[in-house]
């Protein structure tokens, strides 16, 4: 999980895509990443073209990127910014923890089995 804190600018699209790609190969970019986007409150065109890339990137190597509880403001924005006829397969919002456990579950994997099982710890700084 990663947790992002402010809005989404095109400054700091470099650090999150930094940030989420380094959380990923932790596990050897096999795991789904989620991104904790309870606190964006705003985000401009340029960096949801930005996270584009990060999103297109994680689809090609068919790892789920999921922005989780992320607001409709950013939804908008970030389905904009991607192809319509590849929305399905490249964006993937999720609300509540439930969902959040039905999407990483249907890749059948269970983070918190691995997690235990394997005693990391995960740090994005």
């Amino acid at each position: 999980m990663v947790q992002l804190d402010r809005s989404l600018t095109f400054p700091c699209v470099e650090y999150i895509r930094y940030v989420v790609n380094k959380s990923s190969r932790m596990y050897e970019n096999k795991y789904p990443v989620a991104v904790d986007c309870h606190h964006i409150q705003f985000a401009d065109f340029t960096a949801a073209k930005g996270m584009s890339v990060l999103m297109y990137d994680y689809a090609k190597r068919d790892q789920l990127l999921i922005m989780w509880k992320a607001k409709p403001s950013l939804q908008r924005v970030l389905a904009g910014v991607v192809d319509p006829n590849e929305r399905d397969s490249i964006l993937h919002f999720s609300q509540g923890e439930k969902h959040l456990e039905q999407i990483i579950g249907s890749t059948e994997f269970s983070i918190l089995n691995y997690l235990y099982k394997n005693y990391y710890i995960w740090e994005t700084d």
